[in-house]
């Protein structure tokens, strides 16, 4: 909008200086004389030549100003083109990464519910003497029940162990390792969607395996 004003206003000065200098002009020349002693033109050529440098300048900052602009235009349209290609990438990336975290997760949960099916058919497997020392109660835990949250319940299961090998075994002592097997099975049926079938599997069979265990006399 500013360089159409001083466009304007240069076309009024040009029409203007034209009317008031055109008769002076031709006054003078008739005289026989001419600006700058003969050489060169009228002082009106050299206002006119002023002026369309002045119009030409204007012309190339204003190609200038939108070449400047289309070329901001363009830079704007590639980032937001760029960060929407992002955006549908990462979307799709954790789309893809969800469908394959669930996919394994339903694999892991039917392997456990099989292994739970055919366990009702069957008795738990006897302990070996790596696993269960019946002198001292010292017992061999698998990997899935060696963390913190089980360690309180675990030293329990070791000393009901420890004291039933100094004593004759007793109902009540077989209750109470059971028992507290019992409350070891429930944080790991708890922990079930973040233990991994390779060490659920074996965890469960070894805490059944556990409570059978202390169905059988010492000695």
């Amino acid at each position: 909008m500013q360089h159409k004003r001083v466009l304007w206003s240069i076309g009024l000065g040009l029409v203007a200086w034209s009317m008031l200098d055109q008769s002076a002009t031709a006054r003078y020349y008739r005289r026989g004389g001419g600006y700058g002693g003969g050489y060169g033109g009228t002082p009106q050529s050299y206002y006119m030549n002023a002026m369309a440098n002045v119009v030409r300048a204007q012309g190339q900052a204003a190609v200038g100003y939108s070449q400047a602009a289309i070329n901001i235009e363009t830079a704007r349209s590639q980032y937001i083109d760029n960060q929407k290609k992002w955006a549908e990438t990462y979307f799709e990336r954790k789309r893809i990464y969800a469908a394959y975290a669930q996919e394994k997760h339903d694999r892991d949960m039917q392997v456990v519910h099989n292994y739970l099916a055919n366990r009702q058919s069957q008795a738990p497997a006897r302990l070996s003497f790596s696993q269960l020392d019946p002198a001292t109660g010292k017992i061999n835990w698998p990997d899935a029940l060696r963390s913190g949250e089980y360690a309180a319940d675990c030293r329990k299961v070791e000393e009901l162990f420890a004291l039933r090998s100094h004593v004759d075994a007793t109902l009540d002592a077989t209750r109470q390792i059971q028992a507290e097997v019992a409350t070891l099975r429930d944080i790991l049926v708890k922990n079930i969607s973040s233990t991994p079938p390779s060490y659920y599997i074996p965890a469960r069979k070894f805490l059944d395996s556990l409570a059978y265990e202390a169905t059988f006399p010492t000695g």
